[in-house]
């Protein structure tokens, strides 16, 4: 019992080390379906959606992407979100060590809004 709560406690530790107190998420997401899971996120998240324009590399289709940066702690409920409305969706999640902006800098007392 004592392992499993060092190993528990290690993790946490090391992830605290190489991500930092406020580490967000980036997620790329394709899918045909982009305009019904950006309102869901703004609705449902209250978080901005960015859309981007890209081509498909086999298909040479036009392809708009959306990025979105989550907290840590918000990523179920964005994939959640995702597979309720296209559950085929291409979702691509990355660690995002430093964010600055709405929603991510320091409040008026200093604290993370994280």
């Amino acid at each position: 019992m004592y392992t499993l709560v060092a190993v528990f406690i290690g993790a946490r530790v090391i992830d605290f080390v190489q991500e930092g107190a406020y580490a967000a998420r980036g997620v790329m997401i394709i899918s045909k379906d982009n305009s019904a899971i950006a309102a869901n996120v703004m609705l449902a998240m209250n978080r901005g959606v960015t859309i981007l324009e890209g081509r498909g590399g086999f298909s040479k289709l036009d392809q708009d992407i959306l990025y979105i940066v989550v907290a840590k702690n918000e990523i179920i409920q964005l994939k959640q979100i995702i597979e309720s409305v296209d559950p085929h969706a291409f979702v691509s999640v990355s660690v995002v060590h430093d964010v600055m902006g709405e929603g991510f800098t320091l409040d008026e007392n200093k604290n993370p809004l994280l």
